[in-house]
């Protein structure tokens, strides 16, 4: 097996790891996926039962079919996560972002209203040092 360069492990990384990019953390991702797949599959099972439900306690083989058509009527709920971008498209996109962001002048700054107990203090030091 041949050797990769650092430069060449970097290029294999940016190519095949991936970033979740749906617009939550990602620990909150760990957890929400499962739980979707989970509410999915329980909104089928209750379909089932309802279905069940309808015929009463002893199964009739005369509504067999009735009950089963029933049942796939509806079609099940579904639910596919939106699949992750590649490692180098969300670098790329993060320096745009960052490029297309335009510095705050010192001008803006000064116009809105202080905030915290800090930037009092920032604000009193820098008027000091002039």
């Amino acid at each position: 097996m041949n050797k990769k360069t650092p430069q060449e492990k970097k290029r294999f990384s940016y190519a095949k790891d991936r970033r979740n990019t749906y617009g939550e953390s990602p620990h909150g991702a760990r957890k929400s996926i499962p739980r979707n797949k989970a509410l999915r599959n329980r909104a089928n099972r209750h379909h089932q039962d309802q279905a069940l439900a309808a015929i009463g306690f002893k199964p009739d083989p005369e509504w067999a079919d009735a009950v089963e058509s029933r049942m796939n009527h509806r079609a099940p709920k579904c639910w596919t996560k939106a699949p992750d971008d590649p490692l180098l498209t969300v670098i790329s996109s993060k320096k745009e972002r960052r490029r297309s962001a335009q510095p705050v002048s010192e001008n803006a700054a000064s116009d809105r209203p202080l905030g915290s107990r800090s930037e009092r203090r920032r604000h009193q030091a820098l008027k000091l040092r002039r």
